[in-house]
């Protein structure tokens, strides 16, 4: 069973917060991933579906969300999209999928996939290997992979103490590769995998220009963010984003 299918209160209380780090988060995804008019989208490992209705929102074609977990599932399925029409909810649609599914295959492959967190799910680098192949499958010739995941060169002995004080979370390592993320009593495990991993799985996968960009603040974010700098200086989180051949 995932590990988001055991959320706890305090899980629940810190995803539906006004937390700083989640305008961090939406804003560097959103600005890499860019004009999304009239695309057909396909949003990875997308939970309760935050970022598939956020893309709708912004002028897809259409998005399908899949996630492993059928809790999430079910969670995004149950919330409206806010001020659309009966045609746009039918635009939006979300399945139960595994990204490490080798059997499935849309019968169309899309303009774009993301992910909001990603590839940490993967335990060992052949599901590192799956996931990739599983993107490229799905996915145009030309087309673009965004997601927004760990950083391969975050240095968790290095993590400042503020970061679960501003931001509500910590990590824990286990047995590296292996680490926990702790947010109050939920104890989610992850796997931190190098630059080199990554881009090795995503070129086998036939992925190219590929490039890892740094987090983005919005314009005027003093308004919004607390100062942050000690956590841009070793950010657990980047954007990674690659285009099939």
């Amino acid at each position: 069973m995932p590990d988001c299918d055991n959320k706890s209160n305090s899980y629940e209380k810190w995803i539906n917060s006004k937390n700083p780090y989640f305008l961090l988060e939406l804003h560097s995804i959103l600005s890499a991933i860019g004009n999304v008019e009239d695309l057909d989208l396909l949003d990875v490992a997308c939970g309760e579906g935050r970022l598939s209705r956020l893309l709708l929102g912004n002028g897809a074609k259409s998005v399908l969300g899949i996630d492993v977990s059928q809790k999430m599932i079910s969670e995004a399925r149950a919330q409206e999209f806010p001020g659309s029409s009966d045609h746009e909810k039918g635009q939006l649609r979300y399945e139960v999928v595994s990204a490490c599914d080798e059997g499935f295959q849309l019968d169309r492959p899309v303009d774009m996939v993301t992910a909001l967190y990603l590839f940490h799910y993967a335990n060992s680098m052949k599901q590192l290997e799956e996931m990739c192949q599983f993107i490229s499958r799905n996915l145009k010739p030309g087309g673009r992979f965004v997601t927004y995941g760990i950083n391969p060169e975050f240095d968790f002995t290095a993590q400042d103490p503020r970061i679960e004080k501003v931001f509500g979370f910590r990590y824990e390592a286990v047995a590296p590769p292996e680490y926990l993320l702790v947010i109050g009593d939920l104890r989610a495990r992850m796997w931190h995998w190098s630059k080199a991993a990554h881009e090795k799985c995503l070129t086998n996968a036939g992925f190219e220009n590929i490039r890892w960009l740094p987090l983005k603040l919005p314009e005027q974010y003093d308004d919004h963010l607390p100062n942050i700098d000690w956590f841009l200086e070793n950010p657990s989180c980047i954007v990674l984003e690659a285009e099939k051949r």
